[in-house]
């Protein structure tokens, strides 16, 4: 595991070497500065609503000299991301018990093509890799009582930071039906998710929470290429088709785990309230594509043991 993070860690730099030495424009400053006239009051500021995770790392940066910061900041974002992958990793070997495929299903967030410059080496974007994190989490009947001791920190900290979080209910809730009764692990993250919801709410109203971004981009441009396309509408495509091939294969047989479309329904939903609140923008496309391809990842393991002869 430490082998297969320092990997996706080198492949974040490698990502981002061109623009390891500038901040990002959008937030830009204001964080770091923030953090240096304010200290640990910066961690109140919204914009509007908290993001708590990128003002840690603000804060952390802040304490540095002024001609490293970017590139602490960048490292600091980088670690996240690999953090974030890590946590798919050890849930999806939980699920499939096969670390290869594990370790697939974490770079497919490391290599998301979406989450160029602007994601992959922006503090302001952090809320992405972690909330895809929680969602996969969220997805998984594999987790245990012992688990809270990271999963509730995780919860937390993404609730605190990324607003979209309320959508995790629908993969927690989707368990809770199916499966008839509510598990430690799950009564752990509901509890987290739903103060979360109502600290975020206070920040910003119900208002602004669902109309999201004032100046968005709903409609498709002329000569808009294949780079968003693929991230505005793929992702939901996958998705639904995964679904399909989940339900022939076990239309005569039950399935031991919901994980897959689990994590397909929450791909189309995250996909639509990104669209909703933010237009058409790559930051948007992160977490569906890397959610879209760890269930096309993960369904390959089910093909490959319903018909062995597919397996090479």
């Amino acid at each position: 595991m430490f082998l297969g993070g320092s990997a996706m860690f080198g492949l974040l730099v490698l990502r981002s070497l061109h623009s390891f030495t500038r901040l990002p424009a959008d937030p830009g400053y204001d964080y770091v500065m923030q953090a240096r006239q304010q200290g640990f009051e910066a961690l109140a500021q919204g914009d509007p609503y908290f993001h708590v995770a990128a003002r840690v790392l603000a804060l952390f940066a802040s304490v540095f000299p002024l001609f490293v910061q970017a590139i602490v900041l960048a490292l600091l974002v980088h670690a996240v991301w690999v953090l974030s992958a890590l946590v798919i990793t050890v849930v999806v070997r939980r699920e499939s018990d096969n670390l290869i495929m594990a370790l697939l299903c974490g770079l497919a967030l490391i290599l998301v093509p979406h989450a160029s410059e602007s994601g992959i080496g922006n503090v302001g974007n952090v809320k992405w890799p972690i909330f895809a994190a929680l969602i996969v989490v969220s997805a998984t009947n594999r987790l245990h009582t012992r688990d809270l001791w990271w999963v509730v920190p995780l919860t937390l900290v993404t609730g605190l930071t990324q607003p979209l979080s309320l959508l995790v209910l629908l993969p927690l809730g989707i368990k809770v039906l199916t499966h008839r009764k509510l598990r430690a692990a799950d009564i752990g993250l509901i509890a987290v998710l739903v103060f979360t919801v109502i600290v975020q709410l206070i920040k910003v109203g119900v208002g602004s929470a669902t109309t999201g971004q004032t100046n968005k981009v709903l409609t498709p441009w002329n000569g808009m290429g294949l780079f968003w396309w693929t991230g505005l509408v793929v992702p939901s495509l996958v998705a639904l088709l995964t679904i399909v091939i989940w339900v022939v294969l076990y239309s005569k047989r039950y399935p031991q785990s919901l994980f897959i479309p689990i994590l397909c329904s929450s791909t189309i939903l995250v996909a639509l309230a990104s669209y909703r609140l933010g237009g058409i923008a790559d930051r948007y496309f992160i977490v569906p594509v890397a959610l879209a391809t760890v269930s096309g990842i993960v369904l390959t393991r089910d093909l490959a043991n319903i018909f062995p002869k597919w397996r090479r």
